[in-house]
This record gives structure tokens, sequence and C-alpha cells, in this order.
């Protein structure tokens, strides 16, 4: 199987159109991804020891969040935040197939936000910006706080600290999509405390295997419904360390 094959299977499961530029760059991203994790640890070497498991595990599982998006506010002129960004999955390959979305990259690690940083420029990506920082304090920033249409978040807290660490970013009747392992729905049980006191409904559990039959994650997708107090988030930690 040749390397595009790998991708342009998963991307037509996926309903995303692609260019042949697009499917370039993916390629020259991964190796460009494998250098610079020679000089600077941004993530596993295993990751990126094969092209086709990079492929399904990380540029495809991030664009597994596509067809929610359309389906829930479509594409057109939408603000995307990804919290806590690591190496730049999901939105540096969202950012890749649609570089006309406005995205935004918030990491706290210093080495990861310059990576991204240079990706951005390397690749041309424009209209994006990176932040290097915390959610629990970029959340009380005006400028970022219910402003964008779509926030998503990878891997990065379990369900009920991770909506206090995106709510408060998302505008009214935005989303957020918290991209899970195989127990998200046990995760949802868990949370609805948080989504009372932060103003989140859950509107969709997704099996990512329904469009990529490789893939054992779940999309969770909560619409925010009413606005986040002015207290949440709270100090940097205690979201992690007492969630709702």
């Amino acid at each position: 199987m040749s390397k595009q094959l790998v991708l342009t299977e998963g991307l037509k499961k996926l309903d995303i159109s692609y260019s042949e530029t697009q499917l370039s760059k993916i390629l020259e991203f991964f190796e460009y991804l494998t250098f610079k994790n020679t000089q600077v640890n941004l993530m596993s070497k295993r990751d990126l020891e094969r092209w086709d498991e990079f492929a399904k595990r990380h540029v495809l599982d991030s664009l597994s969040v596509i067809p929610a998006i359309r389906k829930s506010i479509g594409m057109e002129d939408i603000s995307m935040l990804d919290v806590g960004s690591g190496a730049g999955f999901p939105g540096l390959p969202i950012k890749l197939f649609f570089p006309n979305l406005t995205t935004y990259f918030l990491e706290a690690t210093k080495k990861k936000v310059d990576f991204i940083n240079e990706a951005c420029k390397e690749f041309d990506l424009r209209n994006s910006a990176t932040i290097w920082g915390r959610a629990e304090i970029l959340g009380h920033d005006s400028s970022h706080r219910g402003m964008h249409d779509v926030v998503i978040s990878r891997a990065v807290a379990p369900l009920r600290t991770l909506l206090e660490l995106t709510l408060p970013f998302c505008r009214l009747g935005g989303i957020v999509i918290a991209m899970k392992g195989k127990k998200a729905i046990y995760e949802c049980a868990e949370s609805s405390d948080a989504l009372l006191k932060l103003g989140g409904d859950i509107e969709t559990v997704t099996k990512v295997s329904q469009l990529l039959p490789d893939s054992e994650g779940e999309l969770v997708v909560i619409k925010k419904t009413k606005e986040t107090p002015d207290e949440y988030p709270r100090r940097p930690g205690l979201p992690q360390k007492n969630p709702y």
C-alpha cells in the first residue's frame, strides 16, 4: 500500500476532499516532525517509526472531528481553539487540510509551542496563532473567553476536568469536542455536575470506528448552552486535583 493510499482511503471515509499538494504537505510534515523530534523530545519516537501508523493514529484521528463540526455548526467562518496541543495534534493536521480555518493552539510546554510556531511558518499556515500558557489562566482572558466556535482537546484530562478547561473558551451555541478513549460514556456519566455548573450539554457520543474501523477512539460533543460563571476555570491545578 502506497503512503498516499493509507491517507486517501481514510479521507474518503471522513468525506474530506483533498489536493495532491495537501497530501504532499502531510508527508512533508511527517518528515519534518520526525527530524525535529531527534532534536527536541516532542512525542514518542515509537509514534514516528511507521508512516502508516502515524497516518492512522495521528493524522486521520485528528481529522475525525471534522464530520462532527460540520454536523453541529458547519465549517464556514469559524474559530477553533486546540487546548493542550502537544506537538500540534489535532490542530495541525486539521489546519493542513482546512487552511482557511482560523486556528489557535494552546500549549503549556514552551518547546512544543516553539515547534508549532515553526511548523506554521514552514508550511505557510496563515490565520493561526500559538499561545504559551495554561487554560486556567487564558480562560479568564477576554480575548479568548467565550470567543471560539469550536474548542477541541485530545487526551488531555478526564472529561469532568476537561470541561472546566474548555467550556469557558466556547461561545454560546458553540461546541467542545473531547477526543476520548473507549470509556467515554462512563466519563460522561461522571460529568453531570460539571456540565450543570459550567454551561454545557452533551450533544453526541460517537465511536470513531463508525468511520475509521481501525480507531478505538470516541468523540464527545458538548454544546455550550449557557455562560460559564466568572469564577471558572479555577486556579492552575485545581481542576485536576478537585474536579466536579
